[in-house]
């Protein structure tokens, strides 16, 4: 059974994690912690690990480097429509125009997030600067060693958090890592990592302080992920460790957001040795990372981002057996033709020198035509999105139920993923079955409405059953260039069925003893200033 080491350090101590590694299985042997105050030299740091190795009889063995954001750049790119075996080279073509610093020998890997409208695909393309390299390479070197991958911390704590969560998990979570001096806060969107922040916290004793700092800091990284998440919202913060550990962050956390807060400790999923148990390091949550890349190990995944092992170009299969038989004839026909292009080069070499340079002459012209072409693009995807949202707000305003039997406590708009608007809209009613009724209303003009429904709060006062709303608006009509917003609604149809339904009501007697067939109408309230006045949470 192999054993690996897995470690990853900051300014103030080195984290250490000892596994056996097998198909689908992980043992934990030892997990502990290397103080590195007043070492500040890649030598320094590697001797102080290497003697802590040396300590735990694990200094010959593979091992395993992960890094943190904060050495790191990050940048989304989206790439055109292209095979899969080319993307290696489209992102490192992209990469040398977005990272201005890039050099050659820089490693640059990435993440697949997902396809743009135009059918190319969107990446998360990481950078990792060539002394960052040489670096971790100085600290193994300490104890004679050298990395066999260097993985991107995040991308491992959200891997370890994806293979133990149950189907029916939120598919937007923000997972929180708190580490000696800094915080990893990492956006997932259905178990991918699309948004990656480290912050470092105030030097306080003050946990109360602190934990108050930390939520102002998960309140600016939902709101920053918002966009590429395509509008939508964090669902769940999982804070990394045992519960009793952040029971301060915790509490405020829940006290400052309306958030679903829970505490996940790594070492809960994981089998751990007899001496693991015994010396089990306090604030677990800082080896999640750790073990998430021994899991990956352990299955044979291939890491998110691996900077030692970026993804490239796969290798042309092997054609060595062909060549050789074909090398004989190439060879005969190769004296045939020689003479033959030999003639056509001296014709040809004039004829490609004047093409050359006709190429650099309308290289200024290209370069101003790639950047019309970019602003008619840009300019196009905005005429497809656009939505007269005034209009959409009074017309849902005039079919929701009255404000008798439902209130919004939160209400947004934004831009989705195909072309249109998206509103969200959450809010309580009186009866369960009114949230059809609220999800029915929405539907009219071609609509698309997805909810959430059936969760009671027996602490609310009238209005106890929540929704979850989300309507998927389609872009307005575009005449001689200019939106002249949604076709009218024909609404003919419903009346003819509400009159036939009132014709055949069962006729009730008034007061004074004469009968009358109006249907009994229920008491309702201006659904207009309901929508404006009431508490929402979203943004316009």
């Amino acid at each position: 059974m192999p054993r690996v080491v897995v470690l990853e350090w900051d300014d103030r101590e080195a984290r250490v994690a000892i596994g056996n590694v097998r198909p689908d299985e992980v043992t934990v042997e030892q997990a502990f912690v290397v103080p590195l105050e007043e070492a500040s030299a890649p030598a320094s740091i590697g001797e102080r690990i290497g003697a802590a190795l040396a300590e735990h009889q694990a200094q010959r063995l593979d091992v395993i480097v992960g890094i943190g954001r904060s050495n790191i750049e990050l940048r989304v790119l989206s790439l055109p429509p292209a095979p899969p075996d080319d993307r290696p080279d489209l992102v490192r073509f992209a990469a040398q125009k977005e990272f201005t610093a890039l050099r050659d020998d820089w490693p640059v890997d990435y993440v697949e997030l997902g396809e743009t409208s135009e059918g190319g695909i969107q990446v998360l393309a990481a950078v990792l600067a060539g002394d960052q390299v040489r670096h971790v390479r100085t600290v193994c070197s300490a104890w004679d060693t050298e990395p066999k991958r260097l993985v991107l911390r995040p991308f491992a704590a959200a891997s370890l958090w994806n293979r133990n969560q149950p189907q029916e998990a939120p598919d937007a979570v923000l997972l929180i890592d708190l580490l000696e001096s800094d915080v990893d806060l990492t956006v997932l969107v259905d178990g991918q990592a699309t948004f990656l922040r480290t912050v470092r916290l105030p030097e306080t004793s003050d946990r109360e302080a602190q934990a108050n700092a930390l939520v102002g800091e998960m309140r600016r990284t939902m709101v920053a992920a918002r966009s590429q998440m395509g509008g939508r919202q964090v669902q769940q913060i999982v804070v990394l460790g045992k519960a009793d550990d952040h029971a301060d962050l915790l509490r405020v956390t829940r006290e400052r957001l309306d958030q679903d807060v829970v505490a996940f400790d790594p070492f809960s999923v994981v089998s751990l040795g007899r001496k693991a148990k015994r010396e089990m390091p306090d604030r677990s949550g800082r080896f999640a990372p750790l073990l998430g890349i021994l899991l990956d190990e352990a299955s044979g995944a291939t890491h998110a981002v691996d900077f030692l092992h970026p993804k490239r170009r796969p290798a042309p299969p092997s054609k060595r057996n062909r060549v050789v038989g074909w090398s004989a004839a190439i060879a005969a026909v190769a004296f045939l033709v020689v003479g033959y292009y030999g003639w056509q080069y001296v014709r040809l070499g004039s004829e490609i020198a004047r093409l050359e340079e006709r190429v650099r002459e309308m290289q200024p012209v290209t370069e101003r035509s790639d950047g019309l072409i970019r602003h008619e693009r840009a300019l196009n995807e905005f005429e497809q999105s656009n939505v007269t949202w005034i209009d959409e707000i009074a017309e849902m305003a005039k079919r929701i139920p009255p404000a008798e039997e439902m209130i919004i406590t939160d209400f947004s708009l934004g831009v989705g993923r195909v072309p249109g608007g998206q509103a969200a809209m959450k809010g309580y009613v009186t009866e369960p079955d009114l949230i059809h009724e609220v999800e029915e209303s929405l539907r009219y003009r071609n609509n698309k409405v997805a909810g959430k429904r059936g969760t009671r709060e027996t602490a609310r006062k009238g209005y106890q059953w929540m929704f979850d709303v989300v309507v998927l608006v389609p872009p307005d009509r575009i005449k001689f260039g200019r939106p002249i917003g949604r076709p009218p609604i024909d609404d003919s149809a419903k009346k003819r069925t509400a009159e036939s339904s009132a014709g055949d009501a069962t006729p009730s007697r008034s007061d004074d003893g004469a009968e009358s067939s109006e249907p009994e109408k229920r008491p309702s309230s201006s659904n207009k200033d309901r929508l404006t006045s009431a508490p929402s949470g979203g943004t316009s």
